[in-house]
């Protein structure tokens, strides 16, 4: 059941009030990836409610310009951050070349050229290898500017390189971005190939199919630190990524063929059929990886990323989550008690059923879990998910 009209919006008003009063922390990739899902979520209400214009977006993509701009050159950065900067500064430059005027947009898109630039001369490896020395040549590695740093070659990486590569050829129609959008995808493909290997996991009941964190194979795919790899681990964040990719991809790149939109399908099916909980709540997969390693605050917005995904037009093209959004962004914003201050967990309540019953469909995981950080600490990232969750309500219920 849809949420009444006038209670969306005012979840939405107070929603972003809090987001305006937690969004200035200081971390390079999460202030990317929550500025994006803000700016998503303001376009979804001003959408919805013309007269509801969030004006304190702008603030934002003021501030966020010089902050960003600061890290281009960081040798600390690692390469997917410039991933996630690169398609929030894309956003970004959409969302001023709609609703605003001056210089921000053409300055956005410098960033993110910057960003990829970034990725292309420290994450891309090209060099292809003799042949059998690789499971599969090239790929963007992860890692910092450290050249004794050899990276890991995660799904993050070479998603949002692949986006970047995509988005960015959408904008200018450069060769570079296509050819490197062509190279990146076919790392993948490549990959899906190796069915055998495992990257692309199905369930043993259920449908379609749910992409792994990384892929793990020798020679030289079995690094398993950064951060440390688990069995058979999924991150929700992934999914969205490659439910994204993939038809930007196939829509964009004239020889795509049907392979991209087959791989599409298969891993929305996954995500329809593994994911979410007897509620309809999406809840992260049950892996330690996730949740109480280093990383935790990181892999707490996978969800976050997901969701906005699949409010996206490509997705609703080919699947009915509605009722699944609905529930889960009702879910979201319970968990907030009254305080409009978006919690880790959704639907705590539905985490240990959820947990038994992954594991018995996909055969790994680690049971019901609770995410190893101090809240307070993280304000941030955690209205930045909860916004892409009720963001993606307000776009699968807005009157066509």
């Amino acid at each position: 059941m849809d949420t009444p009209d006038d209670d969306l919006r005012s979840r939405a008003t107070a929603a972003f009030k809090q987001y305006m009063n937690v969004w200035e922390f200081v971390d390079f990739w999460k202030r990317a990836n929550t500025f994006d899902a803000a700016l998503h979520f303001v376009t979804a209400v001003r959408a919805r409610w013309p007269d509801e214009t969030m004006s304190g977006i702008n603030d934002v993509i003021t501030a966020n310009k010089p902050f960003f701009q600061g890290y281009l050159s960081d040798t600390g950065v690692w390469q997917d951050d410039y991933g996630w900067c690169g398609a929030a500064s894309l956003s970004a430059y959409d969302y001023c070349n709609r609703f605003r005027n001056g210089t921000d947009a053409d300055d956005y898109l410098k960033i993110a050229r910057a960003c990829w630039d970034n990725m292309l001369q420290f994450g891309w490896d090209a060099a292809s290898g003799t042949k059998g020395a690789k499971p599969v040549p090239n790929g963007s590695r992860n890692r910092d500017r450290n050249p004794d740093n050899p990276g890991t070659k995660n799904t993050v990486t070479n998603a949002t390189y692949l986006r970047l590569s995509v988005l960015l050829y959408s904008l200018t129609r450069e060769q570079r971005y296509l050819d490197m959008a062509r190279q990146q995808y076919r790392w993948f493909e490549a990959w899906f190939e190796k069915s055998a290997l495992g990257y692309l996991q199905p369930p043993s009941f259920g449908s379609g199919v749910v992409i792994q964190e990384r892929p793990i194979a020798a020679p030289d795919y079995e690094r398993k630190i950064d951060p440390t790899w688990e069995q058979g681990w999924v991150w929700t964040g992934d999914q969205g990524l490659m439910l994204a990719a993939l038809p930007e991809y196939s829509t964009l790149v004239p020889d795509a063929g049907p392979a991209p939109m087959d791989i599409f399908k298969r891993i929305g099916a996954g995500v329809q059929s593994i994911l979410f909980d007897t509620a309809d709540v999406l809840q992260e997969a049950p892996f330690h990886s996730s949740f109480d390693r280093t990383y935790a605050t990181d892999y707490v917005g996978g969800r976050g990323v997901l969701m906005r995904h699949l409010a996206s037009r490509p997705v609703r093209q080919h699947f009915d989550f509605k009722q699944k959004i609905v529930a889960t962004a009702d879910a979201a914003w319970r968990s907030c008690k009254g305080t409009n201050q978006f919690t880790p967990d959704w639907n705590a309540a539905g985490k240990a059923k959820f947990a038994a019953t992954y594991k018995s469909q996909m055969n790994w995981g680690d049971g019901a879990l609770d995410w190893q950080f101090d809240p307070a600490a993280y304000q941030g990232v955690l209205q930045g998910a909860g916004l892409d969750a009720l963001g993606a309500a307000i776009v699968v219920t807005t009157p066509a």
